[in-house]
């Protein structure tokens, strides 16, 4: 399983496309500072996740930036993560 983590500042406060988002997927928006959203979702394989994000999904964070539109300023983050133990 590989869990994809995406990070970005928002302009504005926004509720993201649910539908343009991996389903079961896990939204925040930060409490205090910055307006920040971040979205956390699980894929079985690599295979599942660049039929999500596409062949480049281990640099390419516009999946997830297209579901909050406008909104997203600056340049997103994502970072993807393995379970250890």
């Amino acid at each position: 399983m590989i869990t994809r983590m995406w990070e970005a500042r928002i302009a504005y406060d926004r509720r993201p496309d649910a539908d343009l988002l991996p389903l079961g997927c896990e939204v925040y928006a930060s409490y205090d500072g910055p307006l920040r959203a971040v979205v956390i979702s699980h894929f079985a394989d690599e295979t599942a996740l660049a039929v999500y994000a596409g062949p480049d999904w281990r640099t390419d964070s516009r999946a997830e930036a297209a579901a909050f539109g406008d909104a997203v300023v600056g340049e997103p983050h994502v970072w993807h993560f393995t379970q250890v133990s």
